[in-house]
């Protein structure tokens, strides 16, 4: 970052590739609304489920598809994290299927819309 920006103007800040997508608003030390907005990513997670019968880890196929607009709305800014839900196939095992049976996160249908996750105006 600029070391000349000074940090109490800040409206909006966005950061991103920390594949965890977040959203916070705070407030500065002048009362002024912000917000801190973490775009997440475009991919294709492994998340680990908790199998049944002591069983050996199974990691199942996540997507976190995530992005961030900033956009001038009539007096404000408008700041919205949006997620596109995505099917994501399993590759697993009989085993695997078996020690995970009824662990596994739900599945977005296939034909789910872009929605926002959170938003705010300031």
């Amino acid at each position: 970052m600029n070391p000349s920006l000074d940090p109490t103007t800040i409206d909006v800040f966005v950061s991103g590739h920390t594949h965890l997508p977040s959203f916070s608003e705070v407030e500065r030390e002048d009362g002024k609304p912000c917000v801190l907005v973490n775009s997440g990513c475009f991919l294709r997670q492994l998340q680990p489920v908790t199998p049944h019968l002591k069983g050996p880890p199974v990691f199942v196929s996540k997507f976190v598809l995530t992005h961030v607009r900033v956009f001038v709305e009539g007096e404000g800014l408008r700041v919205e994290l949006w997620e596109q839900p995505k099917l994501a196939h399993q590759n697993l095992t009989r085993l695997e299927r078996l020690l995970s049976w009824g662990q596994r996160p739900p599945q977005p249908p296939p034909d789910s819309k872009p929605r926002i996750m959170a938003s705010a105006t300031l």
